[in-house]
């Protein structure tokens, strides 16, 4: 993963997080359940995003541990725990 691709990945985690929080101003559950997805897909985003621009790479696979582990060696645990939670969102 190149420079300009995580700045890709970076715009679109920015995207999807100012949809989520338009979806939070609706007033049904259904949209906050949306906006509750459309957070978690940022998240993933800027996980992609961190890895790409330190690591050089995405975790591509639908392994979550790998991922978590792939931001930690690329940030923080604090910041690997965050994502960690928002995976744990998106299987529930």
């Amino acid at each position: 993963m190149d420079a300009a691709a995580a700045r890709i990945r970076l715009k679109d985690g920015r995207t999807r997080l100012v949809s989520a929080e338009l979806q939070l101003s609706g007033a049904s559950p259904h949209e906050w359940k949306h906006a509750a997805e459309v957070a978690v897909s940022a998240g993933i985003a800027a996980s992609d995003a961190i890895c790409g621009h330190v690591l050089g790479y995405k975790v591509a696979s639908e392994s979550h541990p790998d991922a978590v582990a792939a931001l930690r060696a690329a940030s923080n645990a604090a910041t690997a725990k965050h994502l960690d939670t928002l995976l744990a969102a998106k299987s529930a």
